[in-house]
This record gives structure tokens, C-alpha cells and sequence, in this order.
């Protein structure tokens, strides 16, 4: 283990830790293409960003139970880890084929979702069609698992449901919370040698989990939520924009 760059990531985690408690997700978007910038594979972010966005998951998912909406999280979680393996086998073949061309990929996909949050940001949209839905769900599973993000897909439905805060964040964390595990437990089965390295790195990443949870909570008090999102962009866009280009 190379001591400054088990600081650096712990440093991607912390960040991601306390964006996730401000906003409700984006754990994702912020550490993968920051892992994949430091100079870890694409299998290896992925599988850090998800065993440690889990814990975090698990707590905020306990502190929104009461809003769940028990239904759309059943119907999505089936479909969610239903497209699990098919993104874990198109990351695998993906880094068997060529390293390098995964993390191009992973830029791009990043790029685009960068887009799409900015666009159902300045569009009223409403979805009442449940196969949006299905749709959602199967594209989550997928992203989940081939590069490590498959938040926005559920963000962008249930906003675009007209649903309050609450019982947008709760639904996100309410999926997250039945699947993320199996989805764990599947990219540790599939990329063994990634995972060796992760008992180890389990003694910091809770402690920093907690303290990005802690510095989140303060921060949501004195940042505002445009200012938030707007920082959250901007790595976003750095990040996919030398991964997709090597600028």
C-alpha cells in the first residue's frame, strides 16, 4: 500500500462523503472519476465508491424510513439488480479488452450525465408512465455496476415525479439500501484482486465516512445548495474531461 495515495483517497471519500450528506447522492460522480484521475482501474474505483458509499446509505436510509415509498422501491431494486450482472460483465470485458479505453468510456458516461442533470435541472419535466420506471431501474443497474454511478438515473426519475425532497431522497436511499450490498458482495466475487486490499482500507474509510458525514451536515447550514451544486459540476466536468480526453 503506497502511503500518499491511500491518503488521496481517503480524501476522495471524505469529499464524496460529505457531498452525499448535503445532497442525498452524488458519492459517485464525485469519487469514480477522482479515483480513475489518481491512477486507480476502473474495477478498483468502482468497487471503492460502492462499499463505501454503502455505510453511508444504510444511515441516511434509517433517518428517511417514514417517507419511503415502499412500492416504487420494490419495483425498482428487482429491476436494478436484475441489470446488475449485465454491467458488471461489460466492465470486466471491458478491462480485459483495454484499460485504458475503460476509463475513456467511463469519461464519456460521466460527460453525458453531467448534461443530462444539467438539462432536467432547467426543465420542468414530469414522468407518470411507469415504464419510465423500468427504465430507470435498468439503467441504474447497469451504470451501477460497469462504472460505479447509478444515483442520477433515480434522482432524475423521481424529481422528475414532481415528488417533495423528502420522498425523492428517501426513494433513492430506499434503493440503494435493499441493493447496494448484493452489488458489493458481486463486484468483490468478479474482481477478487481488487478487493484484497479492501479489509485494509475498511479501518480508514469508516472513519472518514463519518467525518464527511459530520462536516455535511455543518455545511449544508452555511453553503447554499446552488453554490453545492455548481462545485459539484465543476469536478464532475474536470474529471470526465481528462479521463475522456487526457487533458
Amino acid at each position: 500500500m503506497n502511503p500518499v495515495e491511500e491518503i488521496l483517497i481517503a480524501l476522495v471519500i471524505f469529499c464524496g462523503s460529505s457531498v452525499q450528506t448535503i445532497a442525498g447522492f452524488g458519492f459517485g460522480l464525485v469519487a469514480v472519476p477522482l479515483f480513475l484521475v489518481l491512477g486507480l482501474s476502473l474495477p478498483t474505483a468502482v468497487l471503492l465508491a460502492a462499499s463505501s458509499s454503502l455505510f453511508n446509505t444504510l444511515r441516511a436510509a434509517w433517518v428517511f424510513r417514514a417517507h419511503v415509498p415502499i412500492k416504487e422501491v420494490l419495483e425498482c431494486s428487482v429491476i436494478r439488480l436484475s441489470m446488475a450482472p449485465v454491467g458488471l460483465t461489460f466492465l470486466f470485458l471491458m478491462e480485459r479488452f483495454d484499460p485504458a479505453l475503460s476509463k475513456v468510456w467511463a469519461g464519456w458516461i460521466f460527460l453525458v450525465l453531467l448534461a443530462v442533470k444539467i438539462f432536467s435541472g432547467k426543465r420542468n419535466l414530469r414522468v407518470k408512465h411507469g415504464g419510465w420506471l423500468a427504465l430507470t431501474a435498468a439503467v441504474s443497474g447497469f451504470l451501477a455496476t460497469s462504472i460505479g454511478v447509478g444515483g442520477p438515473p433515480m434522482v432524475f426519475w423521481s424529481a422528475a415525479r414532481g415528488w417533495k425532497p423528502e420522498k425523492q431522497r428517501s426513494f433513492t436511499l430506499g434503493v440503494f439500501a435493499t441493493t447496494q450490498l448484493p452489488i458489493v458482495a458481486l463486484l468483490i466475487w468478479r474482481f477478487p484482486r481488487e478487493a484484497v486490499l479492501l479489509p485494509m482500507r475498511i479501518l480508514y474509510i469508516l472513519p472518514v465516512l463519518f467525518l464527511g458525514v459530520a462536516v455535511g451536515h455543518s455545511l449544508s447550514k452555511k453553503i447554499p445548495s446552488e453554490t453545492l451544486e455548481i462545485v459539484m459540476n465543476v469536478i464532475l466536468l474536470l474529471g470526465s474531461l481528462k479521463l475522456a480526453f487526457g487533458v
